[in-house]
């Protein structure tokens, strides 16, 4: 299995712990990958692709290479503005940050994030956190 592969399963696995019998403020109830929940599915859930994976530096057979995650959390329009705060809380904590420089629990390690908010227009049901990740790993050709 590739690292890229490895380290986006790590990912998922790591947001789908989000719930507060695992310490954490938000009850996620779902983390879908690359594909849309339905209308019907229970809130607050979280949408996981990434949009770039680059090569940094390159040898003969591996390469460092810089991934960009995108975390979509989907909530209510009745949530209120905390609640997606805390999730934004939330995910950096579910990936390592606040954690030793040995606990690393993805094999990368996330380098910077942002987030933006996208409230619920008139008529929309759902108001969405984008949270974009900027993560490192090596990946090995031989």
């Amino acid at each position: 299995m590739t690292k890229g592969v490895t380290m986006t399963e790590a990912v998922s696995a790591r947001l789908e712990l989000i719930k507060p019998a695992a310490g954490y403020f938000t009850d996620l109830k779902a983390v879908y990958q690359l594909r849309p929940a339905s209308d019907s599915a229970p809130m607050p859930y979280a949408l996981l692709a990434w949009e770039l994976d680059a090569s940094e530096e390159r040898g003969l057979r591996d390469a460092q290479r810089g991934r960009t995650y995108v975390v979509q959390g989907v909530f209510s329009k009745s949530a209120p503005l905390a609640e997606l705060e805390r999730f934004h809380f939330d995910v950096l904590r579910a990936l390592g940050y606040g954690a030793a420089e040995f606990e690393r629990p993805i094999p990368g390690q996330i380098v910077s994030d942002s987030a933006e908010l996208d409230p619920a227009a008139d008529g929309s049901t759902k108001q969405r956190i984008t949270i974009t990740l900027e993560a490192r790993y090596a990946e090995s050709y031989a």
